[in-house]
């Protein structure tokens, strides 16, 4: 548990370093701030099958991975009623902001998501995740993708797009409310 701990990751070698919580821990954050000492130095932050919250904190300096190789930004894999709540995500050159893959009754609520100035930012992104709650976010320059995800609920959320990009894309999804 980390409450109220500014934490700043500085690289003085060569090699990946990041967060990462294991199947079968727990990892709570709150009113923390995380980033990078460096501007130019990405980390990873994984959890993997682990009970997780965010809640009330400031994540910046993700790293820029995709899934299904390392997953970037913020990634999320196989956790059950994982909570990110009231947070601010800022993230360069990752693909996603936040990503979650095979993650049931996820809640996603009240954060701000930033995507930087690129086509193709995704300030979420959802792959065969299920009744999820994603609700009361700002997300800044990035679409939300929801693919093979069932049964989520996303209200009251803001989308503030530029350029071409769709804003909200579910593909090979169903039984999603949009409101």
């Amino acid at each position: 548990t980390l409450t109220r701990v500014n934490l700043t990751m500085e690289r003085k070698g060569t090699g990946q370093y990041g967060i990462q919580a294991k199947p079968g821990s727990s990892l709570t954050i709150t009113g923390s701030t995380i980033k990078p000492i460096q501007t130019d130095v990405r980390f990873d932050f994984h959890i993997d099958g682990a009970r997780f919250v965010l809640r009330n904190s400031t994540v910046e300096g993700l790293n820029d991975l995709e899934y299904p190789f390392n997953g970037g930004g913020l990634f999320l894999k196989n956790t059950v009623d994982a909570v990110l709540e009231d947070n601010t995500i800022n993230h360069r050159d990752t693909v996603a902001g936040i990503q979650l893959f095979r993650c049931r009754r996820t809640v996603i609520r009240n954060n701000v998501t930033t995507t930087p100035v690129r086509n193709n930012g995704r300030a979420l992104a959802m792959q065969e995740c299920h009744e999820g709650v994603i609700t009361g976010n700002r997300f800044i320059r990035g679409e939300v993708l929801a693919s093979g995800s069932h049964n989520n609920r996303f209200t009251d959320n803001e989308l503030q797009m530029t350029g071409e990009a769709p804003g909200v894309v579910l593909p090979g999804s169903g039984y999603n409310l949009i409101a």
